[in-house]
């Protein structure tokens, strides 16, 4: 006996039953097109991380600049590096770890300010911090001053003060230098991003936006930090 073979139009009907609604297919798309992207960009990120971990990598350091913080939003992680800089200990950009005791006769500098101190796009060996320090040791009983960094990208003089209430009495320099206002600016423009105003606060002094790109937690984990 012969297969009954159905009609056309009984075919075209029965593949139209079969097919799933327009919306359906739009929304298993997109859902396909966001998963491959996030795949992607997840690809790309542990690939970065290789080649900074094999090209770039410090024993006993960790990548990343950057560590959430309650008071300052976020601040430098201890041991932390990234591509052309290193941390130390207290998260200052030294090469070196703070002499612990301070050798006698030798002179302790701090320095304080914002991307102009950290040495933003500087690698390690260039910043002014470090060209100071290398002119101190060249002079008789110096040779182990140091000119430690505490600068921060954007940090606004509210922040390095908390910043130098934590870091003054550990480290008892014997002076601090201060390079401060370039970053008044962009911290005004965080608090409003942060639906504060200036001049709503009257007389209170100190307040720091929460809102800079390092406070997100993806982006201090991520291959830019």
């Amino acid at each position: 006996m012969r297969n009954a073979v159905a009609p056309p139009e009984a075919q075209t009907a029965a593949a139209a039953g079969h097919r799933r609604p327009l919306w359906i297919r739009t929304v298993g798309y997109v859902a396909y097109l966001a998963v491959a992207s996030l795949l992607l960009l997840l690809l790309l990120e542990g690939a970065g991380r290789l080649y900074i971990h094999f090209r770039y990598g410090r024993p006993g350091k960790t990548y990343g600049l950057w560590i959430a913080d309650p008071e300052l939003g976020a601040t430098h992680r201890p041991h932390g590096y990234n591509t052309h800089t290193s941390l130390n200990a207290y998260g200052l950009r030294n090469q070196e770890e703070v002499f612990d005791p301070k050798p006698p006769g030798s002179l302790r500098i701090l320095a304080m300010g914002g991307s102009t101190t950290f040495g933003y796009n500087l690698a390690d060996g260039e910043t002014y911090t470090e060209r100071l320090e290398a002119r101190l040791r060249r002079r008789p009983g110096w040779q182990r001053s140091q000119v430690l960094n505490a600068g921060r990208i954007t940090y606004s003089a509210a922040q390095n003060l908390i910043l130098a209430r934590r870091l003054v009495p550990v480290l008892k320099p014997d002076y601090v230098l201060l390079y401060e206002g370039v970053n008044e600016l962009f911290n005004e423009w965080m608090l409003q991003v942060d639906g504060r105003n200036l001049d709503a606060l009257g007389d209170t002094y100190g307040v720091i936006a929460k809102s800079a790109d390092r406070t997100d937690k993806a982006n201090r984990r991520s291959m830019q930090a």
